[in-house]
């Protein structure tokens, strides 16, 4: 029995790598592809194709994407840090880089884990600790920072997904498989400014950038006029200058939540709890 093709987007994992599928068409035997045409598709360079002819599919690659853990590894904050650092080396096989900007940085028996690469330096000898905004200059020259040390380390990937320490994704990969290469941003979906209008306010537990152009987008971003960097990016996205792409709201795992800066607490990317 030919069954007309009812599938129009797809995620398809083999030998440990991820690709999104467009079906163009097919005359499946079986409605539960991929389960059923699976063992008819030969792995390829740059696709998957049916041996029997059954089924043609045009398949892209999901990006590929490193992961820059933002910190300020103080004495009260380690134990918190320690055990975010902890899930991301032992529960996903993503590259990971640290930065800590109060120079501690992290002990070196993490890497019996996994390896991965930090930097640290002392955040206060370039912003006076007496400032009134240490924040978003903070970020922005944590930011920096990593990618003059790291930019041949990420040359090889299609994206820089930038995830504020104290949190944890399950969902991230997952949700990148869906992102199509070249975007400037990967960004959040929704904020925690709503009153404040559609990308006014773009929030940035996580960040996402190109990886060819991060160092020309965080300068613009320092450049931007406005204040605090969740209005830097929300202007710069408003142009429309720069291509981005909004991920799906991501469950944050009840073991990690943790109060942010304003008191709440976050339960996903992006969802609030007032406590």
């Amino acid at each position: 029995l030919d069954l007309p093709c009812f599938l129009n987007f797809a995620t398809l994992y083999s030998a440990k790598r991820m690709y999104r599928v467009t079906c163009i068409s097919c005359c499946c035997w079986a409605a539960g592809f991929p389960s059923a045409c699976a063992s008819l598709l030969r792995d390829t360079d740059d696709s998957l194709v049916c041996d029997d002819s059954l089924i043609q599919v045009a398949v892209t690659k999901a990006p590929t994407f490193a992961v820059l853990l933002t910190t300020w590894n103080s004495p009260d904050r380690e134990a918190m840090y320690v055990a975010r650092l902890q899930w991301w080396l032992k529960e996903t096989d993503l590259p990971i880089f640290v930065v800590d900007s109060f120079g501690r940085g992290f002990s070196s028996n993490l890497s019996t884990i996994r390896s991965f690469k930090q930097l640290k330096f002392d955040q206060n000898s370039f912003i006076s600790p007496y400032s009134n905004d240490l924040k978003t200059p903070g970020e922005l020259l944590s930011m920096k920072r990593a990618w003059t040390t790291f930019k041949n380390d990420w040359s090889k990937f299609d994206y820089v997904v930038k995830v504020t320490g104290k949190y944890v994704l399950p969902e991230l990969q997952s949700e990148m498989a869906k992102v199509n290469k070249g975007n400037s941003f990967i960004v959040e979906n929704f904020s925690d400014h709503p009153g404040h209008g559609y990308l006014r306010w773009a929030n940035t537990e996580f960040l996402g950038f190109n990886a060819a152009h991060m160092g020309d987008l965080l300068l613009k971003l320092a450049e931007n006029e406005g204040g605090v960097l969740e209005d830097k990016l929300g202007q710069i996205l408003r142009t429309h200058e720069y291509s981005s792409y909004q991920l799906s709201s991501m469950m944050l795992p009840s073991k990690y939540w943790t109060k942010r800066g304003i008191g709440d607490i976050l339960t996903a990317v992006l969802q609030t709890s007032a406590v």
